[in-house]
C-alpha cells in the first residue's frame, strides 16, 4: 500500500530471469549473486552485431513504415496529434530500437521508449501488422543468422511479446531463476512469488 516497502517480506529476490539475486537479511537485501550478457558477449562484438541489427530494422521499417503510419494515425490521419512514422522513429525522440539489457539483448522495429507521442497508436498498429508473428518472426531469423556469420557464442533468438526479437545465451530464461533457488537457497523454498511488469503499474 502506497510507499510500503515490500522487500523484507521475502527470504531471498530474483531479479532479471534470476541473474540477479538478493538475499533479505535484516530486511535489507544484499546481492549474492549477479551475471549479465556483457560477462559473456565483448563489447566490440556487441557493438558490431548492434550496428547489424539496426540496419535490418531500418529496412523492416521503410517496408512497412507506410502501413503503420496510415494504421497509427487513423482516418483523421495528422489531424490526431499522432506524429508521421519518420519523426516517431527519429534520433531525437530517442527510440531505443536495439538494447543491451542485463538478461539479453532486445531488438524492436518500433522502440521501447513510451514516452514518445503516439507510442500507443504505433504499438497497436504494429501488432494488428504483425499477426501471427509473420514480421517479428522474419526479423528474428535475419538476426540469428547475422550473428551465426560473426562466428561469436551462441544466442538464442526468439520473439519476445509483441512488438520484439530477445537475444541470450542459452536457458537464460525465467528458469534460470528456479535452478538459482535450487543451487542457493536450501532447503528448498516453500513458496515462490512472480511479480511481471504489470505488477508495477498503478492498474497492476
Amino acid at each position: 500500500e502506497g510507499d510500503r516497502d515490500a522487500r523484507p517480506l521475502f527470504d531471498y529476490l530474483l531479479a532479471e530471469n534470476g541473474l540477479v539475486g538478493f538475499k533479505v537479511e535484516g530486511g535489507t537485501p544484499v546481492k549474492i549473486h549477479s551475471k549479465s550478457i556483457s560477462d559473456v558477449i565483448a563489447p566490440e562484438l556487441k557493438d558490431e552485431f548492434f550496428a547489424i541489427a539496426q540496419m535490418l530494422i531500418n529496412t523492416l521499417v521503410e517496408k512497412i513504415g507506410a502501413s503503420l503510419q496510415t494504421i497509427a494515425q487513423g482516418e483523421e490521419g495528422k489531424d490526431n496529434g499522432i506524429p508521421d512514422i519518420a519523426t516517431f522513429l527519429s534520433s531525437g525522440q530517442d527510440p531505443r530500437q536495439v538494447l543491451l539489457k542485463v538478461a539479453m539483448f532486445n531488438f524492436t522495429p518500433i522502440g521501447t521508449n513510451k514516452n514518445r507521442t503516439g507510442y500507443k497508436a504505433y504499438r497497436a498498429a504494429f501488432k494488428e501488422l504483425n499477426k501471427g508473428n509473420v514480421i517479428l518472426e522474419s526479423l528474428r531469423v535475419q538476426l540469428e543468422t547475422e550473428w551465426n556469420k560473426l562466428g561469436a557464442p551462441g544466442l538464442e533468438f526468439t520473439v519476445g511479446g509483441s512488438t520484439g526479437v530477445d537475444a541470450s545465451p542459452p536457458s537464460w530464461n525465467k528458469s534460470y531463476g528456479y535452478r538459482f533457488m535450487k543451487d542457493y537457497v536450501k532447503p528448498s523454498p516453500s513458496k515462490i512469488y512472480f511479480f511481471g511488469d504489470n505488477a508495477i503499474k498503478p492498474t497492476g
